[in-house]
């Protein structure tokens, strides 16, 4: 097990584009870790020794984005919108495709697309990013 997670990590630490959730390191656990899932309230326990990755922190996923925009007279997000969250998605796909060999995501959906905001003055530029990739090298 240790060994696919090393040979995650040399992967993963090379990938760089927008869209994809940026690698930022890797670690041991010192000590035993509990949290709970903030949604789903499972605990967890993470035991020394475990390896984990630094990745790039995003807080919002795309459920939550969709979520936190419906209103009484809305119930999903604008056209433009959603053609711009899925162009994000798929020049994100693309490049995990065009890699060789290539890398497949293997388990998208709305809680592994990650949306952050960039404030600009007025406008609030989106910026879509795949994350949770489970690496299948085709």
């Amino acid at each position: 097990m240790i060994i696919l997670f090393i040979h995650f990590v040399f992967k993963y630490r090379d990938l760089r584009h927008d869209n994809i959730v940026a690698f930022r390191g890797m670690s041991i656990l010192e000590c035993n870790v509990t949290f709970e899932n903030a949604i789903s309230h499972e605990k967890y326990l993470l035991k020394a020794g475990s390896p984990f990755l630094v990745m790039e922190y995003i807080p919002k996923n795309l459920y939550r984005f969709v979520e936190d925009h419906k209103t009484p007279e809305s119930q999903g997000l604008p056209k433009s919108q959603v053609w711009t969250i899925s162009r994000g998605m798929a020049n994100g796909l693309m490049y995990l495709h065009s890699l060789n060999p290539p890398i497949s995501h293997r388990d998208l959906k709305p809680d592994n697309i990650l949306v952050s905001s960039f404030l600009f003055c007025v406008a609030q530029p989106k910026r879509e990013h795949l994350v949770d990739i489970d690496v299948h090298f085709n």
